[in-house]
């Protein structure tokens, strides 16, 4: 039987004012997952890697959705291998994948797809590896740290594919954190410190001034959570304490909003991704009655 896997939808509308409502769209064809990573390439969504079940295979398939027509298409597969906790990046008009792992060791591996001729091309590997882990992009660069046991933060330059250190992460190290760029800073927070707790915290980046600063934390607190841009504004999906719920970053204010909650089960470790106005919930692993299961509702 055809495993598959709902798409929601959280739609922002061009005024600004947000609408509380998911919209289920196109099923995947592809076998349920979480741990996936995704990147959008000329207002396409580009999704997949990811785990099938806390003890079952890594995946490496791709797959293509489009808004305008509601349809999916699998594309190459990623050519590093099968990948959970890999880490999607671009800036809309060019996409990559990195990172991840295929069971123990975390890797290294940067490709970028090009959709012209559905190939994917090597690029310069990160001097550090991560899994698990999510970075932000800003103005053709993007940012990943902090490393496990180190607070190290790496930059890879789209156009000269290459990497360089910049200002150290501030807060404690950690794994499973969220990410997301707005208005010409980037964010990270959340996740969970290797040898303790469940984090809350948040910080920005200034990549103008090469420094951080630290901002208002969300709560709950949570490592299973997933976060996007959407119209140069920060959104969270959170799932801590079994949560399921949209929080907006308001800079100027230096808070958290709240603006609405999934209708359906919780989805932990998904990818949310942000597109064209709108933001795409896709795989995760969905919390129902005696635990959890890859996401595969019809």
């Amino acid at each position: 039987m055809k495993s598959k896997i709902i798409l929601l939808i959280f739609t922002i509308s061009l005024c600004n004012a947000v609408a509380q409502d998911w919209t289920q769209l196109a099923d995947i064809p592809g076998v349920g997952r979480y741990w996936s990573a995704a990147f959008t390439i000329n207002n396409k969504i580009y999704t997949g890697t990811g785990v099938t079940d806390f003890s079952g295979d890594a995946t490496q398939d791709m797959w293509e959705y489009d808004p305008t027509s509601d349809t999916w298409a699998q594309v190459a597969d990623y050519p590093a291998g099968v990948r959970e906790g890999a880490d999607g990046f671009g800036d809309g008009n060019r996409g990559f994948l990195a990172f991840g792992t295929s069971f123990i060791q975390f890797t290294n591996n940067v490709y970028e797809y090009l959709p012209a001729s559905n190939i994917w091309e090597a690029k310069a590997s990160c001097p550090a590896s991560f899994a698990y882990s999510h970075g932000f992009s800003i103005d053709g660069n993007y940012y990943i740290g902090p490393e496990n046991g180190n607070n190290k933060m790496h930059a890879y330059d789209f156009d000269s594919d290459s990497w360089s250190e910049v200002a150290p992460f501030p807060g404690q190290d950690r794994r499973a954190q969220v990410a997301f760029a707005a208005n010409g800073k980037g964010y990270i927070g959340l996740g969970m410190f290797v040898f303790g707790g469940v984090l809350g915290d948040f910080f920005a980046y200034d990549p103008i001034a090469d420094s951080w600063q630290e901002i208002a934390s969300l709560t709950p607190k949570s490592d299973q959570s997933s976060a996007t841009s959407i119209n140069n504004e920060g959104y969270v999906f959170n799932v801590g304490q079994n949560g399921k719920s949209i929080y907006k970053y308001n800079e100027t204010l230096d808070e958290w909003e709240f603006l609405s909650s999934h209708p359906g089960d919780r989805i932990a470790n998904g990818t949310f991704i942000g597109l064209n106005g709108a933001g795409y919930l896709v795989f995760g692993s969905r919390t129902i009655s005696g635990g959890n299961i890859s996401s595969q509702q019809t």
